[in-house]
Formats: structure tokens, sequence, C-alpha cells
């Protein structure tokens, strides 16, 4: 089932795209983002940007939520994927 953005926040369309391509990613091995980003009618660059943010969810979940916009929590994700690759 495809995730519907109707009223929904950008936090809750990044969970339904996770969902929606990691069902994907069960059924189908050769699944990628680009697959999720054709089927959903949206670009490679956002859906890789809403599964980055669900998947720092999982362990900020709290500093996410109280992010205003998409784009402080893009920046906020990638801030936090430079410092776990450079051991901070």
């Amino acid at each position: 089932m495809r995730p519907n953005p109707t009223k929904q926040t950008w936090i809750d369309l990044a969970i339904s795209i996770r969902n929606y391509h990691v069902s994907k990613l069960k059924s189908d091995i050769a699944w990628r983002v680009e697959d999720t980003a054709r089927e959903l009618h949206r670009s490679i660059g956002a859906v890789s940007q809403y599964l980055l943010i669900a998947s720092f969810l999982k362990t900020h979940e709290n500093q996410i939520k109280r992010l205003e916009t998409m784009k402080e929590a893009v920046s906020f994700c990638k801030d936090k994927k430079r410092d776990m690759l450079v051991g901070e």
C-alpha cells in the first residue's frame, strides 16, 4: 500500500515511505531507492531524505520531533551521520 501524503506531517511521511520501502525490499531483494521514488512519484533525493530521517527516528526521535521543518531534520541527521563516521 502506497503512503498517502494528504494530511501527513513530514515525520509521518518519512515513516510511511520507510515502511513502504522496507516492505518492497522484503519481497524483492533487488528493490532500490530509485524504485520507491518512481512508484511514489517523488524524486530520488526526496525519498533518500525521508529514509534518512526515518532511520534516525529510531535513535533520536525526541530531538527530531522538536524540529520544525524537514530541512532542519535532514541537516540534523546528516550531522549525526557525519559524527558517527568520524567517531564522535
